[in-house]
């Protein structure tokens, strides 16, 4: 069940464990992944969707997406737990960069020293201004553009996994 909270502009799942989060992000992802446009066919033939997308109803594979794994990271109140969530969102933002970085024209090694720094927000603030500079250039695969919200939705959701642990903020954003 998507929740819209108006007076915060963020979009929450409300679930119990066990029921279907993260196959329900994992299919819009596979949707919506630039990356994963040429399996879409194997993917969704058979459902509704697969024929609103062959007859221009919709439109798939338009987005480059970036996953963040919170399973990986320590649960708190571990003292360790802002320092090892930052890694492993550092991770999955270098497993970005290796999955898309023929899309913007990089070598790997390239984007990710454009992109990868000991901060978080400072990583995810380079992708976005990364992503944009590439967007504005030539474009042939009609990528949509990134907006700045996507920082401050992930900078939400490390305010709500501090403040939920009892962790300090600040540990999230800074070492």
């Amino acid at each position: 069940m998507l929740e819209k909270d108006t007076t915060q502009h963020v979009v929450m799942m409300l679930r119990p464990p066990r029921m279907g989060k993260t196959l329900f992000l994992s299919t819009l992802a596979s949707f919506h992944d630039v990356a994963k446009r040429d399996k879409f066919d194997n993917l969704f033939r058979g459902l509704q969707v697969h024929e609103d997308v062959k007859h221009g109803e919709i439109k798939n594979g338009k987005y480059f997406v970036l996953n963040f794994d919170f399973s990986k990271s320590k649960s708190c109140p571990d003292p360790d737990a802002p320092r090892d969530l930052e890694r492993n969102l550092l991770e999955d933002i270098r497993a970005y960069c290796k999955r898309y970085c023929s899309y913007y024209r990089l070598s790997e090694h390239e984007m990710i020293s454009e992109v990868i720094t000991d901060s978080i927000t400072v990583s995810l603030s380079n992708l976005v201004g990364l992503t944009e500079d590439v967007l504005r250039g030539e474009n042939p695969l009609g990528v949509e553009g990134v907006s700045s919200f996507i920082i401050e939705a992930i900078c939400c959701i490390l305010i709500q996994f501090c403040l939920s642990a009892f962790v300090p903020v600040d540990l999230c954003f800074s070492r």
